[in-house]
């Protein structure tokens, strides 16, 4: 059930960097957002993708034709902070209903302070998107006044002051004027502040499954459900942010170290780790990297990154593992690769290919205890297929106890 009738006039609009424009009706708060594009083909699990940390500073184009209908809870969210900074949707549910709902989705993006717009042909917008390549920024905004349909070309054209007209074209300068933050570091902005030991997971088990294992999570914006598939496993399970000192990571003798996902250029903030990724190899402890951590893993590995053009961001991704010679369906979220041409064939193994594109999906170092994998395993949402690989790390750990 839409919650908006056609008769009215739109009051929100989405205004690309090259001028092109959409006019949608506002979902969430009131505001003005700029971000990079990007879109998800996801089908489900929008609460979780809302709250991925890896989003920060993007807005997110769903290409679901319809959105909320299973509402919110409490248990899917990824993270505290919402990161997002605004949505783009075809059509939203209302009143949404599962029995795990505790509130509707409009009410939820208020309170997590999104600015959204909906009521577009995100399909089409997509098709625009992925035909435009990386970098494409936009702005979402909200107009209490109510918007005239006009004619897309309008910049080019000196004909219509009206106040519609000249509203769009205020938001067209504002996203000129506007840098965008392709190359920054935006890990420290969604990180956690001081380390903490994970045990409120609600994938608990009992006390007679738990082992001693300790992992030493670092945080570059971990998702939660990282945290609750090591718990469940029986892990202990400590998260540290990356700007810690090693010294307070070897005080907790971990046996095994996840480098976790994230936002942003890898590059920039293995910029400010570089010397405690490094310290993780030399000390041969079983490491783990998951999406941005895996490309912090191959650049402490010596290869490099790139930008892509669009990324990887869904949940039905093929992926070709190539030494066990099968396929896993994954879920993916990432705007930057690791660069095959500047791989160092003495120290990394290519584990993983991306059967879309081929780009790499996994490695391993030859010389340390080191793996790590482009996409999300702990799915949340998407396929279950790659879970193993948190059974691998556990086993890893129990084959070598060693302490720093």
């Amino acid at each position: 059930m839409s919650n908006f009738s056609i008769r009215e006039l739109p009051n929100a609009c989405l205004v690309m960097s090259d001028g092109k424009f959409f006019l949608g009706y506002q979902i969430g708060i009131k505001g003005e957002v700029v971000g990079e594009a990007c879109f998800s083909t996801a089908m489900t699990g929008y609460q979780e993708a809302i709250t991925d940390p890896s989003y920060t500073e993007q807005i997110l184009f769903f290409t679901c034709p319809h959105m909320g209908n299973t509402g919110v809870n409490n248990d899917d969210k990824e993270k505290d902070i919402v990161g997002v900074k605004g949505i783009v949707l075809c059509n939203f549910v209302h009143l949404g209903s599962n029995q795990r709902a505790n509130d509707n989705f409009d009410k939820w993006l208020c309170e997590n302070k999104i600015v959204g717009i909906y009521g577009l042909d995100v399909r089409a917008i997509t098709r625009y998107l992925a035909s435009k390549g990386c970098n494409v920024s936009c702005i979402i905004a909200s107009y209490p006044y109510g918007i005239k349909s006009l004619n897309s070309n309008f910049f080019k054209s000196k004909k219509g002051d009206n106040d519609s007209l000249q509203y769009i074209r205020s938001l067209h300068s504002k996203l000129c004027n506007q840098k965008m933050k392709s190359n920054t570091d935006l890990a420290k902005n969604v990180v956690c502040n001081e380390p903490f030991s994970w045990e409120n997971g609600h994938w608990s088990v009992s006390a007679m499954h738990r082992n001693n294992l300790r992992v030493a999570v670092i945080d570059f914006g971990v998702k939660l459900s990282i945290l609750r598939f090591l718990y469940s496993l029986g892990c202990n399970v400590k998260v540290f942010p990356y700007t810690v000192n090693i010294n307070e990571i070897s005080s907790y003798k971990p046996n095994g170290i996840l480098l976790s996902n994230g936002p942003g250029d890898p590059m920039q903030t293995f910029i400010d780790c570089k010397d405690l990724l490094m310290s993780f190899l030399y000390s041969n402890i079983p490491l783990f990297g998951i999406c941005f951590g895996h490309q912090l893993l191959a650049l402490a590995l010596g290869a490099k990154t790139h930008k892509m053009d669009h990324g990887h961001r869904s949940i039905t991704h093929p992926v070709f593992d190539v030494i066990n010679n099968c396929t896993y369906i994954t879920t993916q979220n990432h705007g930057f690769v690791v660069d095959k041409t500047t791989l160092d064939t003495e120290e990394i193994q290519i584990t993983h290919t991306s059967l879309i594109d081929g780009s790499i999906e996994g490695i391993k170092s030859i010389k340390n205890k080191a793996f790590s994998v482009q996409y999300h395993p702990e799915c949340a949402p998407g396929p279950s297929d790659s879970i193993y690989l948190f059974n691998d790390f556990v086993h890893m750990m129990k084959k070598d106890i060693h302490y720093c």
